[in-house]
């Protein structure tokens, strides 16, 4: 008898778990046919004839709220003749066509993770891992597996535990020798319905074991540091150039010093925090930088540094709850933003972050003979949204 939710009897099976096959792990492992043929007697439905929808050049970038149109410019830019960004229905999510070499992507320094996206036209889960589709699935797998270090997998999908998901978990282990880790799993494996077309699913597959925004320079943590993908969206907000003089006020552990020596050669790479221990943090940070930069221990309100020594500044300004005092803020605003003026030249950039809004924009107030607002833009730091002002000083 049909089942009326899929007209077919394979449903009731699958729910039931009562059909046994034999193992697909004593097949070939190079006939993805055969492969797809045990799978759909295991499934109990009959594969599809094939994708509808074949490209393989096809990727989604993970981008934190608020630096969507800076990741944008960076992949645009990345991606050269070989790749076009799509439109986007989200701010969180970049879409993009690309032609080149995977390991291209690998250099984007605003994304928090780079994933293939493959798109099926079918109606529902189940039918990714049939005929063709599974072939298609395991050979986008083999290719990232190839390219990176892999032992285990996890889904992430609205309803993974169901048996449905679990009986594609078990296919993926089998069919790919990954290790099922729903909790920890290197290669992340998501299902959602697409959002390409009016009709079928998407699958994308992370392109690293780790996200992007894991940075590898990072060997010190320190509590309050910035977001490494949030430090490179201020950097890249400067436009970094060679003859860069570039301060970072209140540096902690040297986030945003080590995003910007990644970007490019500096004429002057500078960082100044008045806490020895975060200095000691930066310095083994920063400690494989082709620029190396000069840490000083100082109070930010009496830097030693000589009017208009600097062109670019950046500074992650406490916020009084990790880092600093709410009641003493006022005045260390007041003097970040007085000093700041004093060092950057005319027509220098300011990109300051921080979460206390009215203060700082109140601060700017009082110094508006010195500096210009050239934008703002809220962002997405941990369980906060602090705002990004990138302001430009005056001649």
């Amino acid at each position: 008898m049909k089942n009326r939710r899929t007209g077919r009897g394979g449903f009731n099976r699958l729910e039931r778990g009562a059909t046994k096959v034999r193992p697909v792990t004593d097949r070939p492992r190079s006939s993805g046919r055969l492969r797809a043929e045990a799978v759909k007697h295991e499934l109990g439905e009959r594969p599809e004839a094939g994708s509808l929808h074949n490209r393989s050049d096809l990727f989604e970038v993970e981008v934190l709220d608020g630096l969507g149109p800076i990741c944008r410019d960076e992949l645009t830019e990345l991606l050269g003749a070989d790749g076009k960004v799509l439109k986007s229905k989200r701010p969180d999510q970049l879409t993009f066509e690309f032609k080149g070499r995977s390991s291209t992507l690998l250099r984007l320094r605003t994304a928090v993770a780079v994933f293939q996206l493959l798109y099926f036209k079918v109606p529902n889960p189940r039918s990714v891992v049939q005929g063709t589709n599974l072939e298609r699935l395991l050979a986008a797998i083999d290719r990232i597996k190839h390219h990176g270090r892999f032992s285990s997998f996890r889904i992430g999908a609205a309803g993974s535990d169901s048996p449905t998901f679990q009986k594609i978990k078990n296919l993926i282990a089998r069919n790919t020798g990954l290790t099922l880790d729903q909790d920890e799993g290197e290669m992340v494996i998501r299902f959602r319905r697409s959002q390409l077309k009016p009709f079928g699913w998407d699958v994308l597959i992370r392109i690293t074991p780790r996200p992007l925004s894991a940075r590898q320079w990072r060997v010190e943590n320190m509590p309050g540091a910035l977001n490494a993908t949030v430090a490179a969206a201020m950097v890249l907000a400067t436009r970094p150039r060679q003859t860069d003089r570039f301060l970072n006020i209140m540096c902690g552990s040297g986030t945003i010093l080590a995003e910007r020596g990644a970007v490019c050669p500096a004429a002057q790479l500078l960082g100044v925090d008045i806490a020895p221990s975060a200095l000691r943090k930066a310095e083994r940070n920063l400690s494989r930088l082709r620029t190396k930069p000069l840490l000083l221990c100082e109070d930010i309100q009496r830097l030693s540094l000589k009017d208009r020594s600097c062109n670019v500044i950046c500074a992650d300004l406490p916020w009084g709850r990790l880092v600093g005092e709410r009641a003493n803020l006022q005045g260390l605003y007041a003097g970040t933003v007085r000093q700041a003026g004093r060092v950057c030249e005319a027509g220098g950039t300011f990109a300051a972050l921080t979460q206390e809004n009215a203060l700082f924009e109140g601060v700017l107030g009082e110094f508006k003979a010195d500096w210009e607002l050239l934008s703002s833009a809220r962002v997405k730091q941990a369980d906060y949204k602090p705002t990004l002002y990138l302001l430009r000083r005056k001649g």
